[in-house]
């Protein structure tokens, strides 16, 4: 199933799925009203080429960030960070400075590759 229609309401809408080729993997997903009287939503999700872990989520409303997630992995597959920013982010911190809108985890790991260390950081540096 690639689309799911709903009607909440009497308001009238479409859920669209799409999926990385060849495999069961979200690619997408866009949520709109189908009367037009909204900017549809849109998630986006991008993938290492040969491992099935995200390196990108983007959830986006027109041209406008919501929020995005950029995760970062260590060679077995351990999730070793994560970026946040979009518009979602700059309600914590002072919302005129672009650069106060990021933030970022970096996440440590004991010898039986359980997350042991979670640690987060303001601003866009990495």
């Amino acid at each position: 199933m690639n689309q799911v229609s709903w009607n909440v309401n009497s308001v009238p809408g479409a859920t669209a799925y799409t999926y990385v080729p060849g495999s069961d993997l979200l690619a997408g997903m866009s949520t709109a009203r189908t009367d037009g009287s909204y900017t549809p939503v849109t998630a986006t999700y991008t993938y290492e080429d040969k491992r099935d872990v995200k390196t990108q989520v983007l959830n986006k409303s027109g041209a406008r960030v919501i929020w995005q997630y950029d995760y970062r992995y260590n060679a077995i597959g351990n999730r070793t960070s994560v970026v946040n920013s979009g518009e979602a982010f700059g309600s914590q911190y002072d919302a005129s400075s672009p650069e106060n809108r990021e933030g970022f985890n970096l996440y440590g790991y004991n010898s039986r590759s359980e997350v042991s260390e979670s640690k987060r950081f303001h601003g866009a540096n990495l």
